[in-house]
């Protein structure tokens, strides 16, 4: 459970750059959020799917480990 909570914060801190990063340039909100959600719009089904799977492999694992711990 802590590997997901540091995969967690690690995405969080990268986001929070690039969205200060638009800020800082003089970008909009808007257009700051559209920087972040463009490339998941212009993704096709397969894509989505290994995108699914490499979330799957970082995330199961750590949940694995943790429910054998638990018991």
């Amino acid at each position: 459970m802590e590997i997901i909570g540091y995969f967690l914060l690690l995405v969080l801190i990268h986001l929070g750059f690039v969205f200060l990063s638009d800020l800082l340039l003089g970008m909009r909100l808007s257009a700051s959020l559209r920087n972040m959600t463009g490339p998941f719009q212009i993704m096709t089904v397969p894509e989505y799917v290994i995108v699914f799977f490499l979330l799957c492999f970082m995330v199961v694992p750590s949940l694995i480990s943790f429910l054998k711990k638990r018991r």
